[in-house]
């Protein structure tokens, strides 16, 4: 088979090939993308593309290739994409992106790589993408790469214990910088400081062990919007580390070594959206926590050993939209989170300590979430059986993954009914909070009922049988 001359495009994705001759694309004077993506090739011809001058894009990712031809891109000056991901290749022989000056794309990834030079990209001197995650590197100091265009660098998941400050050259128009998953000890204050115009870095996943953060370790990152630090050994961050952070929105440090939080971290950082500490130490949360932060809509401090949720942290973070505490040690429900924002969709509380419910003052039901998704108290056995469940509406993920079969139409709704119909919980509130008026419930004693009010006391008899005590708890103590 000879591809027509006039051909632009040749699709072999997926097509079961074994092997490729190499008069295939002698004709084709006119092809401009050849993809070859997930088949079963281990050799190329040498001269595969020596008749294709005008090819923009090769793709050769997922075959079985253990070495590429040192020709096989020669003479390609119009070239601007490979891909050879997700291959078997060890090694590259150096002059194998001799001509390739015009390439702004190169992905790697996936291979069996050991070592790369200065000279096998030396003149990939428009290169934007450079893709080397997923080989074997344990050392990236022969680099040297001296591209100033350079926009995504992908180190993810080798073997590198340290980032040479001789690997690249030019920083400055980068935007995306990865080293996820590799075992570094320390992030170089050469790469974050010379990353002026990163939006997204990424130190994360389980191998790294990183145990410090530096002071002004991001300071100079005045464009980040995003940061992945998971999965590493930090135990505090100095106050100076994201500097002015005007434009960060999104911070994760899950799996680290927390044992507290504290706003001085991010208080200039002012927004912060989506904040994730989850799976550390914390054991308590501080009343000004993300104070002031108008825009945070998530928050995740799940898996800790929090006891108890401070009342201003509601009152001063009335934006949040998702709210994750399963898997902590937190007693008396803090229903002061779910009046505090009208933007809240999802609250969990799972798997916590739950005996009673906090009281509401009346001054917070002004707020009521319209647009809840899911309330889930499930594992909270001790906070009764009316409660001790998950609800979850049709457009909540639990729902959509399959983990809810039978959602319900108004979460919020289905909570405060649940809540309303447990007297165990209606006995430990305060006669005149807030949770008692929102019910429909008078404070008054049964002989000062107004017309058509039923009392407080009376609800509880007609639920439990039983009297309502007069010990309640103090409206501020939640």
């Amino acid at each position: 088979m000879i591809v027509p001359g006039h051909t632009t495009q040749v699709d072999f994705h997926s097509s079961g090939l074994t092997i490729l001759k190499r008069e295939l694309l002698e004709g084709a004077f006119r092809l401009q993308t050849a993809d070859f993506s997930e088949n079963f090739l281990k050799n190329l011809p040498f001269d595969l593309f020596v008749k294709n001058q005008i090819i923009s894009e090769i793709n050769l990712s997922k075959n079985q290739i253990h070495s590429v031809p040192p020709r096989l891109f020669l003479g390609l000056n119009q070239l601007k994409s490979i891909d050879l991901s997700h291959n078997q290749i060890t090694t590259l022989n150096k002059l194998l992106f001799k001509d390739a000056n015009s390439v702004t794309h190169l992905d790697l990834s996936n291979n069996r790589l050991l070592s790369i030079t200065r000279v096998t990209l030396m003149n990939m001197i428009n290169l934007q993408s450079l893709d080397l995650s997923s080989n074997r590197f344990r050392d990236l100091s022969p680099l040297k790469f001296d591209g100033k265009q350079l926009e995504s660098i992908k180190l993810d998941h080798n073997n590198l214990d340290k980032l040479s400050m001789t690997m690249f050259k030019y920083l400055d128009n980068v935007k995306t910088f990865s080293a996820r998953g590799n075992r570094l000890e320390a992030i170089p204050s050469f790469i974050s400081n010379k990353l002026p115009s990163a939006i997204a870095m990424d130190f994360g996943e389980a191998q790294n062990k990183i145990s410090e953060i530096k002071e002004d370790q991001f300071k100079n990152a005045t464009r980040l919007k995003r940061l992945f630090m998971e999965d590493n050994a930090i135990k505090d961050i100095p106050e100076s580390a994201f500097g002015e952070c005007e434009t960060l929105v999104f911070l994760d440090f899950r799996r680290n070594r927390f044992k507290r939080v504290k706003n001085d971290w991010i208080k200039k950082c002012a927004n912060l959206t989506h904040v994730f500490f989850g799976q550390n130490d914390i054991q308590e949360v501080p009343k000004a926590l993300f104070n002031p932060h108008e825009n945070l809509r998530t928050f995740d401090l799940s898996n800790n050993r929090i006891k108890k949720l401070p009342v201003e942290f509601a009152e001063e973070n009335q934006d949040l939209a998702h709210i994750f505490l399963q898997n902590n040690l937190i007693k008396r429900l803090p229903t002061h989170l779910f009046y505090g924002s009208e933007r809240l969709k999802s609250i969990d509380l799972a798997n916590n300590r739950l005996l009673t419910v906090g009281n509401v003052l009346p001054r917070d039901l002004n707020i009521r979430p319209d647009h809840v998704n899911l309330i889930n108290l499930s594992r909270n056995k001790n906070v009764g059986e009316e409660l001790n469940k998950r609800w979850a509406g049709y457009d909540s993920w639990h729902y959509k993954s399959g983990a809810v079969l039978h959602p319900v139409e108004d979460p919020m709704t289905a909570f405060e009914n649940a809540l309303k119909e447990s007297s165990h919980h209606l006995r430990s509130l305060n006669p005149t909070g807030g949770l008692v008026e929102r019910f429909g419930f008078t404070p008054f004693e049964d002989d000062q009922e107004e017309a058509g009010a039923l009392g407080l006391r009376r609800a509880l008899d007609n639920l439990s049988g039983t009297s309502f005590g007069s010990s309640a708890l103090p409206e501020n103590e939640l």
